[in-house]
């Protein structure tokens, strides 16, 4: 019912289009390089820089040099990301570190991913698969935070789904809260922080993991990202790059996604690498109490923290 499932998808391309789903991607790019190769009486110190893939908010780029080459992820907007080379494949080169290899970055200057250095004349080749999440996986979740329900004051909705569900809130879904609530529901923010991505063209929903759904995606002060999930079609009523306050609407609820009838799932993470996210466990300040960890089948009123 509920769970955003991570979309694979290989592009054994010279250039990868990569296509982000619900703040993760993934991608590959191969290449044949004899630049770093060519014979020369003096060592070049100025890095060549060559884009080989863009994908969510970076772009992977090869700074060039002679018999080396370094890949990079280079942000193209001001919003921390996690990547991970999960796979690498070298014919001619040998690399500073085996994959799977990650590196976070706040969005600000050249994040080095790997060095890879040529072992032998003629043509060599390289390729590497990758996945991306947002936000840092250093990040550390402010356990003195309390949040307030993602809904208006004075309404109360029932929790369909709480921490350690079995029908979906298992693995990184575990911490994840799911309320039932009506299509076209406004949703609020949780906890103050800025828009950095969001979804609202889909339609379709259904009980089937493959599904996307429309979200939006706040990170806040701490670094954690909060997403609200299975929005309806133009269900966003903010834009990325918003700064939210606790309770400013973002959003109406809705069915999209992986979703056996219509709900919000709420959840908030950090990335441990590109490819896997650790959800996190919130307290709220409810009608019916302060700090509280909320437990599948009650219901819960908003009120202002």
């Amino acid at each position: 019912m509920f769970r955003d499932k991570l979309i694979s998808r290989l592009l054994a391309v010279m250039t990868l289009a990569g296509l982000a789903y619900a703040d993760v991607g993934c991608g590959a790019a191969s290449k044949t390089d004899e630049a770093a190769n060519a014979p020369t009486d003096t060592p070049v110190e100025q890095a060549t820089f060559t884009e080989l893939s863009c994908d969510g908010p970076f772009c992977i780029f090869k700074a060039t040099r002679t018999k080396s080459l370094t890949l990079l992820a280079r942000p193209s907007t001001a919003t921390p990301f996690t990547v991970t080379l999960t796979e690498l494949t070298l014919d001619g080169w040998t690399s500073s570190a085996p994959a799977p290899i990650s590196v976070t970055s706040s969005g600000v200057g050249d994040a080095d991913i790997a060095l890879l250095t040529r072992q032998e004349s003629g043509a060599g080749t390289y390729k590497f698969k990758f996945s991306w999440l947002h936000g840092k996986s250093d990040s550390v979740h402010d356990s003195t935070a309390i949040y307030r329900l993602p809904f208006l004051n004075g309404t109360s909705h029932l929790v369909l789904q709480g921490y350690g569900g079995t029908y979906s809130h298992t693995g990184e879904s575990t911490n994840s809260l799911d309320f039932r609530m009506n299509e076209g529901t406004t949703i609020v923010a949780a906890r103050a922080g800025k828009v950095i991505a969001l979804r609202e063209d889909l339609t379709e929903g259904g009980p089937n993991p493959a599904l996307p759904a429309n979200y939006v995606s706040v990170l806040q002060g701490d670094g954690t990202i909060a997403r609200y999930l299975h929005l309806i079609q133009n269900g966003a009523t903010v834009a990325v790059g918003d700064s939210l306050n606790a309770g400013d609407p973002l959003g109406l609820s809705g069915n999209t996604g992986n979703s056996s009838e219509p709900h919000l799932h709420f959840e908030v993470y950090r990335p441990v690498t590109g490819a896997v996210r650790e959800t996190l466990a919130t307290r709220f300040t409810v009608g019916e109490g302060t700090g509280l960890t909320l437990v599948s089948g009650q219901s819960y009123t908003a009120i202002t923290p």
